[in-house]
């Protein structure tokens, strides 16, 4: 029997379009994992134990062991320096055991900010992923006047900013964001997330940059009112129309800070291995890290704890990271734009650029 030509065509076409979807399900190939069978990781995670980072990272470190069955991961929690300190034990990991480590962008920005030499070189680790956007926003209480940005910009004095310490991403971030867009928020460090909530609800402070996950319950409540994201990623679907930091963006502020912000706030909390790792151990964790994202019982976790699964690839991690760190006036703006946040914190009459 004869077939029309363009039966054919269609026949083929299904073909090929059947094994592309079976290619794209198949199970990993077992020798992907060969340099990681019979060997042992130590799995540091940078943050306060019981938080989102730490949360996060138990329950990606248990997906990571079911897809290496015939690897042992040990994980370890090592709070201090917004994630420093576990990104120091990663950088100075040598030997035959595996270490990685998942935290968040604090110990970036503290490369960055550093005026001296500080204990780890960010650019030298092995970026294997990410876990999650960060999903950073900008909010305030709901009794300080509109729901919009022009509200901090016309206000009377200068808006309360309560953070944790001087190195934490939302102390750096809020000075930051004073910079790049002429606000003057009044940022005050050295405070636990539990005071900031009290003080927040209290009337004591004004505003808090953090991520949408960790404030969640205050915005639910409708106590704080989310007014800025810092840039794009898996934000929820109510946050999705909130005006962008690079919106309210000074036109004469560097572009550079921005894009940092951005950047960071996309990548979320980075994944990372030593900076010794052997090249087939480094290929097996990269090859690893999506399966172990899409292991039901994880991705089950992140729904249920709110975290929502936005994960970027160890390659395209490693290429961004490159990007920015590359960029030799990057350090030196970055402390600029930092100096003069912290001027217009102290000063309301205090400019940039």
């Amino acid at each position: 029997m004869l077939f029309h030509t363009g039966i054919l065509r269609r026949l083929l076409a299904a073909c090929l379009l059947l094994a592309s979807l079976l290619a794209l399900v198949a199970p990993a190939r077992s020798d992907q994992f060969e340099a990681l069978k019979g060997k042992e990781i130590r799995a540091i995670i940078g943050g306060k134990p019981g938080a989102g980072t730490d949360l996060m990272g138990r329950a990606f470190f248990a997906a990571l062991g079911r897809v290496l069955p015939e690897t042992t991961i040990h994980i370890q929690t090592i709070s201090g320096g917004a994630g420093a300190a576990a990104v120091k034990e990663l950088a100075e990991a040598t030997g035959n055991l595996v270490t990685v480590s998942v935290f968040g962008n604090g110990p970036i920005y503290s490369d960055l900010l550093a005026t001296e030499a500080v204990p780890y070189d960010i650019s030298k680790l092995q970026w294997l992923g990410s876990l999650a956007s960060s999903r950073r926003v900008m909010s305030i209480r709901k009794t300080l006047g509109p729901t919009s940005f022009e509200t901090l910009l016309k206000f009377d004095r200068q808006p309360l900013t309560p953070s944790s310490s001087a190195g934490s991403p939302n102390n750096i971030e809020a000075l930051l964001i004073n910079a790049i867009t002429g606000l003057h928020l009044k940022v005050v460090p050295g405070f636990e997330d539990a005071q900031i909530e009290t003080m927040l609800m209290a009337g004591d402070a004004d505003v808090r940059i953090a991520g949408s996950f960790q404030i969640a319950p205050l915005i639910e409540s409708g106590d704080m009112i989310p007014i800025l994201r810092l840039g794009d990623g898996a934000y929820p679907e109510s946050m999705k129309s909130l005006v962008k930091l690079a919106t309210v963006a000074l036109p004469q502020a560097p572009r550079e800070l921005v894009l940092l912000m951005e950047t960071l706030n996309q990548l979320g909390r980075p994944y990372a291995a030593a900076p010794g790792t052997d090249p087939a151990v480094v290929a097996a964790l990269r090859a690893a890290f999506p399966i172990a994202n899409e292991d039901p019982a994880f991705k089950e976790f992140m729904n249920k704890e709110g975290f929502i699964a936005s994960s970027t690839l160890g390659g395209e991690l490693q290429t961004a990271l490159d990007s920015l760190l590359s960029n030799p006036n990057l350090r030196s703006i970055v402390r600029q734009g930092l100096e003069c946040g912290k001027a217009m914190s102290e000063d309301p009459a205090a400019t940039c650029y």
